[in-house]
């Protein structure tokens, strides 16, 4: 019977020592750093064609949530949109080519944003750029 008890014991340190814990940051400790690669501030990109986003999105532990976005701030319309729960460790690299339905002169956005578990503290960079 002590066997039997011995042997419960171990095997229930064994299965709880392999569960796997996320060791998420704090909302407050998310610093992530996102660079925009592709497109830059000030890029004019041709009118109904496809543009590379390039974004990198760093942090010292995990990049939990990403969100790209890119608007036409002419029209209103939303151009792409992607969000993702990547749960990656310290980098996550986006690398999209995507059609864009712009004309001439439009003025375009992309949002670039991270976030851990509380999607009211974001992390966010923005580049504006334009299509001819």
């Amino acid at each position: 019977m002590r066997f039997n008890l011995l042997y419960i014991i171990i095997i229930i340190c064994v299965f709880t020592s392999c569960i796997e814990r996320n060791n998420f940051p704090s909302s407050d400790n998310y610093n992530a750093r996102i660079t925009i690669h592709e497109p830059v501030e000030g890029d004019v990109v041709s009118s109904n064609s496809s543009i590379l986003l390039k974004t990198t999105f760093e942090n010292d532990e995990k990049i939990q949530n990403i969100e790209l976005v890119v608007i036409n701030n002419t029209s209103g319309d939303t151009l792409y949109y992607i969000n993702k729960d990547v749960n990656a460790d310290f980098f996550y690299f986006v690398n999209e080519e995507i059609f864009i339905d712009a004309e001439p002169g439009d003025q375009l956005q992309l949002i670039s944003t991270t976030w851990h578990k509380d999607a009211e503290i974001k992390t966010l960079e923005t580049v504006f750029f334009s299509a001819d």
